[in-house]
């Protein structure tokens, strides 16, 4: 197995970390939102639309 990343791959992951440094908050693991089926928290659901729209706008 390769684990060396060829130069696009090692752009893509700096781009990556350089996105998620700027854009989310570190969390302790198991604090982050965890969405359940049938979760209708109004402001739960527009954290994630509003995360999946920065992420789709990158």
């Amino acid at each position: 197995m390769d684990f060396e990343d060829t130069p696009e791959e090692a752009e893509f992951r700096s781009g990556a970390r350089a996105f998620l440094e700027k854009n989310a908050k570190r969390r302790e693991p198991g604090s982050g939102m965890v969405y359940r089926a049938g979760n209708e928290d109004p402001a739960f659901r527009k954290r994630a639309k509003d995360w999946q729209a920065k992420k789709a706008d990158a």
